[in-house]
C-alpha cells in the first residue's frame, strides 16, 4: 500500500541530505528511530504513515534501515528517490568503516575500540526501545507495548528463533485485536 501523504514532499536535495545525516549519526538498528524523529519533526509524515512505512520495511528481507530509506525515498520521489535515499544513508557509514579499518590496522589497542562499539550498540538498543515506547504511548495502545516487550524478551534475551516467537505471539495479537474490534462494534 502506497502512502498518500504527498503534501509535504521534500525536494530531492533535502531528502538526500536528511538520509545522509541519519547515515552519518546512526549505527545499526537506530536508523528507524532517527528517521522517525526527523520526518515527524519536519512534518513530512504522520506517525501512522511512518508506522506503515516501518511495517513494510520490516516485512521485507534485509536491514530495516536500508528498507525504510528505500521505501520513503520511493514514497516521495519514486524509483530514483529510493535509490538515492538508500545510497545517501549507506555512504557515510561505509566511509566511516573504511577510515576506521585503516586506523585499526595500525592501532595496537583494539580492545578500546571494541568497548566503544559495545557502548554504541547499547545506545542503539536504548534508542529503539525509546522509539517503541513513544509510538505506543502516542497511539494510545499500551497493549502493543506489552506485546513488543514480550517479543523482545523471547527473541532478544531468551533467544527463541523469530519464527517460533511469531507462532507464540500471533494468536495473542489476533485475540487482542478481535476483542478490541468486538468491543468497538458492540458498545455497551
Amino acid at each position: 500500500m502506497h502512502l498518500q501523504h504527498k503534501i509535504n514532499s521534500p525536494p530531492l536535495r533535502v531528502l538526500i541530505l536528511l538520509f545522509a545525516k541519519v547515515g552519518a549519526k546512526s549505527f545499526g538498528g537506530a536508523v528507524p528511530a532517527y528517521l522517525l524523529h526527523d520526518f515527524l519533526q519536519k512534518g513530512m509524515l504522520t506517525e501512522k504513515e511512518y508506522l506503515e512505512a516501518l511495517n513494510w520495511s520490516q516485512s521485507l528481507p534485509g536491514p530495516n534501515g536500508t528498507n525504510i530509506s528505500a521505501y520513503l525515498g520511493w514514497h516521495f520521489k519514486g524509483a530514483w528517490g529510493a535509490f538515492l535515499a538508500t545510497i545517501a544513508l549507506l555512504l557515510p557509514g561505509t566511509l566511516a568503516i573504511l577510515l576506521a579499518s585503516q586506523f585499526l590496522s595500525s592501532a595496537p589497542q583494539q580492545h578500546v575500540f571494541q568497548g566503544i562499539l559495545s557502548a554504541v550498540a547499547a545506545a542503539a538498543v536504548g534508542l529503539i526501545l525509546g522509539m517503541v515506547w513513544n509510538l505506543t504511548c502516542r497511539l494510545g495502545e499500551r497493549i502493543r507495548l506489552l506485546v513488543a516487550a514480550i517479543t523482545f524478551v523471547l527473541v532478544g534475551i531468551i533467544r527463541i528463533p523469530v519464527p517460533l516467537a511469531i507462532v507464540f505471539i500471533a494468536p495473542i495479537v489476533w485475540y487482542l485485536d478481535k476483542s478490541k474490534r468486538g468491543n468497538d462494534e458492540h458498545p455497551v
